[in-house]
């Protein structure tokens, strides 16, 4: 289907508000100061990043669902199991390489929760994941009365399931708004330069790399004493940005797409790939993945 801008312009701005989140994170543990202003903003954003993702995710459920099955799961395992998994290893792979500086390791047991209980930011995509495979199995109505339902359960399930009940109630939800309005909307074409749609197209690229990028900042950072938390936070919000660009403008390149997609047997990511990096009309950049 075309894209809708405004609709990438709202997943780039929740990508964005990820990653101030996680910079603000970064600064203030990094060097024990805060940041009133930022720490504010994060706090007005903060409720609605992660169930906007997650709606504006479901909205392109039903398009998604008229595919043959074997398809769809074949795409979302490639476009999120995939990339789980991958970015998964980088972060306990750079997480081991800090412990051992400091003469520790990390704790496999909890390490072995990567496979059923995500413990690092990458939970979101395995969220995705569980909410695509579950969804596929019920009936468009089932998942309209599902979607009040989840939102009131999240309230009452044990701590440790309320987040994914409660944004499975939110990707519901989207799925409840794209079938009622998303064909009534018309796509609008960006005119030029458009940051946030541009985020927002290749949304899975910024989220999954902002974080280890980040870290890396904030160690390099702090290694050369800089000790006040502003410079250390503007940098964990623009070279993650700038890594995340540069990694979007590579992704043409098969070694860069396997980062974010399962390389093989993909005959449409290797047709995109010789396209050129400025023409992704036709595949999903996004966190709502093509398949």
């Amino acid at each position: 289907m075309p894209r809708l801008l405004w609709m990438d312009r709202l997943r780039g701005a929740a990508i964005l508000a990820v990653v101030l989140f996680h910079a603000e994170l970064q600064a203030v543990g990094a060097t024990g100061d805060q940041l009133p202003v930022v720490h504010a903003v994060n706090g007005v954003v903060g409720p609605v990043r992660m169930p906007m993702l997650v709606l504006l995710s479901g909205m392109l459920l039903a398009p998604a669902l008229r595919k043959p099955r074997s398809r769809y799961v074949d795409g979302k395992l490639r476009t999120l199991l995939w990339p789980y998994l991958v970015w998964s290893a980088l972060d306990l792979a750079q997480l081991q390489w800090r412990l051992v500086q400091a003469g520790e390791s990390l704790d496999w047991p909890w390490v072995a929760r990567v496979l059923y209980d995500p413990p690092t930011y990458l939970w979101f995509l395995a969220f995705l994941l569980v909410y695509y495979l579950v969804a596929m199995v019920l009936p468009a109505p089932a998942r309209t009365a599902a979607a009040p339902v989840a939102l009131g359960l999240a309230v009452l399930v044990p701590e440790d399931w309320q987040r994914l009940v409660w944004l499975f109630g939110w990707f519901l939800t989207g799925d409840v708004l794209g079938r009622l309005v998303l064909g009534r909307l018309a796509p609008r074409v960006s005119r030029g330069v458009d940051p946030l749609a541009y985020v927002g197209r290749s949304s899975i690229v910024f989220y999954v790399s902002h974080l280890v990028v980040a870290i890396f900042v904030t160690d390099r950072l702090t290694a050369r004493g800089v000790d006040d938390a502003l410079p250390v936070f503007l940098a964990c919000v623009v070279v993650p940005l700038a890594v995340g660009w540069a990694l979007v403008e590579a992704r043409r390149h098969p070694a860069v797409a396997a980062l974010f997609e399962w390389p093989f047997g993909a005959r449409r990511s290797a047709a995109l790939r010789s396209s050129g990096a400025h023409d992704r009309t036709a595949q999903d950049r996004s966190l709502r993945p093509a398949g």
